[in-house]
C-alpha cells in the first residue's frame, strides 16, 4: 500500500483520467480518498485499485487500454530514435 497525491494517483491509474477529471471526481465523491485537507488529496493505491476494479465507470476502457500497453511496456526501456 503506498499513499499518492493527485500526480501520482494519475500516474498509477495508467494517466487515464488527468488530474482535472481526478479532481473533479474527488469533488463528486466519485473517487476514494484517504485525506483531504485544504487543497492536499491524498489516494490509497490498493483502495483506487479495488475502486478501477470493482466501481469504476470507465474500468473497462481501463482495463482495455492498460492490458494492450503494459506487457509491451513493463519492464523494459524503451530506445529512443536520433
Amino acid at each position: 500500500m503506498a499513499i499518492l497525491n493527485v500526480k501520482q494517483a494519475v500516474e498509477h491509474l495508467g494517466n487515464v483520467f488527468g488530474e482535472y477529471t481526478i479532481y473533479d471526481m474527488v469533488r463528486k465523491g466519485q473517487i476514494p480518498t484517504v485525506k483531504i485537507t485544504g487543497r492536499r488529496i491524498l489516494f490509497n493505491s490498493k483502495k483506487l485499485d479495488e475502486w478501477l476494479e470493482n466501481d469504476c465507470v470507465m474500468k473497462e476502457e481501463w482495463k482495455q487500454e492498460h492490458q494492450e500497453a503494459r506487457p509491451s511496456a513493463y519492464g523494459k526501456l524503451r530506445q529512443l530514435s536520433p
